[in-house]
């Protein structure tokens, strides 16, 4: 990752995403920690960039809701990966999708 060393690297366990389908919350913690130990073994130095889970971080929640507040839903539901879903399980699709 020679990267880190010329560039400002930020990196992020999304993992507030992964909440839109169906998920197992125990699962999620123990596939946060194997994704953090599979970055850090790609070479990810925490030393010398910055690597963080979405939901360890506040203010990442606290802008989604303010931009949440400016998109409209009907510009939302042109997205590809909101089509797909929904188009796949409409009936048990959540509003998360459409972020």
């Amino acid at each position: 990752m020679a990267q880190q060393d010329t560039f400002e690297s930020t990196f992020c366990i999304v993992d507030y995403h992964a909440m839109t389908l169906d998920y197992d919350a125990r699962a999620l913690k123990e596939r946060i920690i194997d994704l953090a130990v599979a970055l850090l073994a790609c070479g990810i130095d925490p030393a010398r960039c910055t690597l963080f889970v979405q939901s360890d971080v506040p203010e990442h929640t606290e802008l989604a809701w303010i931009l949440n507040n400016g998109a409209l839903v009907s510009r939302l539901e042109l997205q590809a990966q909101y089509k797909e879903k929904s188009a796949q399980n409409a009936e048990n699709l959540n509003a998360g999708i459409l972020i």
